[in-house]
């Protein structure tokens, strides 16, 4: 996918907003592919629930762009910015990122018990995929 974007002249861009900040075991779901996007679009989980949003990208991107042309309806307010500074010191000092990895190998043996044991449980999703084990 990001050498058809780079071969057309298109920008690859993550939308991190629902799977981003820690909850796939790394920081960005992106990362489970080894995939480097030219921008990442982050929200939701980085304030904690409070009305932010952040745009990341490489920098001569970043920097092509004048200053007030990355705005919106979540960005910049003090108390959310000092709300996500929060979270990401949580995420940080919790090791949250390697908690959430290790949770999801055990909910995976877990969800694979039940689909031996229980012949409703079919597909074992995760990370967009889907694995059948029957």
């Amino acid at each position: 996918m990001v050498k058809i974007c780079h071969d057309n002249g298109i920008l690859f861009v993550a939308d991190e907003i629902q799977s981003g900040m820690g909850r796939t075991g790394k920081m960005f779901a992106i990362e489970n592919w080894d995939v480097e996007p030219d921008i990442i679009a982050v929200g939701k989980s980085l304030a904690a629930g409070m009305p932010l949003a952040a745009v990341v990208g490489k920098a001569d991107i970043m920097d092509s762009i004048h200053p007030w042309g990355l705005g919106g309806t979540y960005g910049g307010n003090p108390i959310c910015c000092a709300a996500a500074l929060a979270v990401l010191e949580i995420i940080e000092s919790e090791h949250l990122v390697e908690k959430a990895h290790e949770l999801g190998k055990k909910l995976y043996s877990r969800f694979e018990q039940w689909q031996k044991k229980f012949d409703i449980v079919g597909g074992i999703r995760g990370l967009g995929q889907c694995w059948e084990s029957r």
